[in-house]
């Protein structure tokens, strides 16, 4: 979440509080406007925050940022993957005391090679007195071996003794404490010491990774959101934007490189879509590593179809642009799909209720009572029957909805909504299809040829899996009015399903009543289950998806 000054440690309490303060993983000020606010009374405010929250901090992991050039290039010994560069071993700087840091400060035990061969462990006293070892510990294959020092002569005859001493004389101590861990560093040939008649240079190879940690403030022109937010939206549109202060797309798009950088099939989830910049990042990092990750922005602004939804279209379309004209055409392979969710107020313009007979009059002279009445049965029975699911044709049902000031007409999609209540993990969705039936009653068959829309029955079929897992099979289709044939025509489009799409189904779905349960082969196993009734089920409040 990113917030300003104004507002951040109030959000940062409020995130503590719902989702716990252990959750949080990390603050990142990110530098998102370089010429600073000189409107600003008192400090030029050149900066926001990014709060970043775990759900298990234990297993969250950040993924690394790649090397930029100028890191690459100090990675100046070898070459490819065996690239590496020498950091001193001895520790400068902060922390870097035996006072402070009392087990860091031991002895190495160099060959005249320069190769390490043992290194002092315990001391004999708490600094300050001067290092003294009281054993001496090597490394006979993968094992620690070790001995008393004044056993150790023999041992240590030749050898030339190396202590953390900068060219000042000053005692410092070394980078690991874990002596086994720098003996197996020796045995690799991981150090390079270069003795001379001064102080001993302790070299230590770091070779090359993939990326470092990301760090916990970001600056650069790549963050400058007037560049990389306003201007980019206003070179994608032709015109000045109709939305104020879009965040860089280089800011959004490496913090979902931290978090989903390695998962290219990641759902990346933005509860305010805004402009559509995660979006927008999430098609940067896909076009970046040929990834497959998809997104759900959600966002109730006016912009919706304007803005977030037209930059979304672009960005898909194409990577650059000016003046609202793309300059490489370079469309994505992605699918988009638009839902505009029911708002309370459609509910209620969906309800029509009707006074009892001989009401009607009464409730006409006063407008209070009417109001009165109205409230009362607004969620009686008659209102519930009202907002009951009406699947006799699940693909032809209207609603008045408000949109844009005004209210319009819209097509229920039954099927999308039955699956986004489900929680399905969709597999399969075939286009629906029409087909006319001539029938044979005696033997209780169908035989289906297509026929065009309006003239026969319609169907469609979903298939995926339940959030518990079980492998749902959905079959949508509209009704003639007669229950008997509408039933045939379900089993015969039942029996010309594609085996996989049949195979080890656990649940199966449809609108209205039939009697497939009683036609199930030998390998169907699945629990039949009304539509209808699961929608009813998971529209009360508080209902999960099964």
């Amino acid at each position: 979440v990113t917030i300003d000054d104004a507002e951040l440690h109030h959000l940062k309490l409020m995130l503590d509080e719902l989702l716990g303060a252990r959750r949080h993983i990390g603050t990142v000020v990110i530098e998102s406007n370089p010429r600073g606010r000189g409107i600003n009374r008192h400090y030029a405010t050149c900066h926001e925050y990014m709060l970043v929250y775990a759900k298990e901090p234990e297993r969250a992991r950040i993924v690394d940022r790649p090397l930029t050039r100028a890191q690459a290039r100090e990675y100046r010994h070898g070459a490819g993957e065996g690239a590496f560069r020498l950091l001193p071993f001895r520790r400068s700087g902060g922390l870097s005391t035996p006072g402070e840091r009392p087990n860091s400060e031991y002895a190495l035990y160099c060959d005249d090679d320069g190769r390490l061969v043992a290194v002092g462990g315990a001391r004999t006293a708490p600094p300050p007195a001067p290092y003294e070892a009281r054993e001496v510990l090597w490394l006979e294959g993968e094992e620690l071996a070790s001995a008393p020092l004044r056993e150790a002569g023999e041992r240590l005859a030749g050898l030339r003794r190396v202590l953390p001493i900068d060219a000042e004389g000053r005692r410092r101590i070394w980078r690991w404490a874990d002596r086994k861990k720098v003996l197996a560093a020796a045995a690799r040939g991981e150090f390079v010491i270069k003795l001379s008649e001064g102080s001993p240079v302790v070299l230590l190879r770091d070779p090359i990774k993939g990326g470092r940690k990301p760090k916990t403030v970001w600056q650069g022109a790549r963050y400058d959101a007037s560049a990389h937010g306003t201007n980019l939206l206003q070179a994608m549109f032709g015109a000045r934007a109709t939305f104020g202060y879009p965040k860089s797309l280089h800011a959004v798009r490496d913090a979902l490189q931290g978090v989903v950088g390695e998962d290219r099939e990641a759902l990346v989830v933005d509860l305010f879509g805004g402009s559509g910049t995660t979006a927008h990042a999430v098609l940067e990092l896909n076009r970046e590593d040929g990834g497959a990750r998809r997104f759900a922005l959600a966002e109730m602004g006016e912009y919706f179809d304007d803005v977030t939804c037209a930059r979304v279209i672009k960005a898909a379309y194409s990577k650059t642009w000016r003046n609202g004209q793309p300059l490489r055409d370079a469309p994505a392979s992605v699918l988009i799909q638009r839902l505009r969710l029911e708002r309370y107020e459609d509910m209620l313009d969906a309800l029509t209720l009707a006074a009892p007979e001989g009401a009607a009059s009464l409730l006409a002279e006063s407008p209070a009572l009417a109001d009165a009445y109205v409230g009362a049965r607004m969620f009686g029975a008659q209102a519930r029957a009202a907002l009951r699911p009406r699947l006799d044709d699940p693909f032809g049902e209207r609603a008045r909805v408000r949109h844009g000031g005004g209210a319009t007409e819209a097509t229920v999609d039954w099927v999308e909504t039955f699956n986004l209540l489900l929680g399905l993990r969709v597999r399969h969705r075939g286009a629906r299809f029409h087909r006319a039936a001539t029938f044979d009653l005696e033997r209780s068959a169908a035989a289906l040829s297509p026929c065009p829309s309006g003239h026969g029955w319609s169907f469609q079929v979903v298939a995926g899996e339940t959030p518990a897992g079980a492998r749902a099979l959905i079959l949508w289709r509209s009704h003639r009015g007669d229950p008997a044939r509408d039933c045939l025509a379900l089993a015969a489009v039942y029996a010309g399903l594609p085996a996989g799409l049949r195979r080890g189904v656990d649940v199966l779905w449809t609108n209205g009543d039939c009697d497939l349960a009683s036609r199930r082969g030998p390998e169907d196993s699945w629990e039949l289950r009304r539509i209808e009734d699961e929608l009813e089920r998971l529209l009360r409040p508080g209902e999960a998806p099964a």
